[in-house]
């Protein structure tokens, strides 16, 4: 299944003014981790609960990379890359995973822990 692809909230076009479409699974990937939990008060339960984070990199890794898994159409996580900088408690990560539509799709986020 494919979605249209969104960038900043706009329809992204081709250079032929036709709307790009996107693997699905990828969007729902995006979404989830752009979406602080209880912010869609279309379904309070989507997104991620970084207000909840711990302080330590371990547990937010096994968070993200658990949340990850359980998104419908991903197969598995290919690489897993993650920072912690302790000082202004800044939380980064990169992952690259398969999905039942791609054999290889990245996605970079950060966020302030426990802030």
């Amino acid at each position: 299944m494919l979605d249209i692809e969104c960038e900043n909230g706009d329809l992204v076009l081709d250079a032929n003014g036709n709307l790009i479409l996107v693997d699905s699974i990828a969007q729902q990937v995006y979404l989830t981790f752009s979406c602080w939990l209880k912010s869609w008060f279309y379904d309070l339960t989507f997104g991620i609960d970084y207000q909840s984070f711990v302080a330590t990199q371990a547990q937010a890794d096994l968070l993200i990379k658990t949340k990850l898994l359980a998104i419908k159409g991903v197969i598995s996580i290919i690489n897993f890359t993650s920072s912690l900088n302790p000082k202004t408690r800044f939380y980064s990560f990169e992952v690259v995973y398969k999905t039942t539509q791609s054999p290889k799709e990245v996605l970079s986020n950060g966020v302030v822990i426990n802030g």
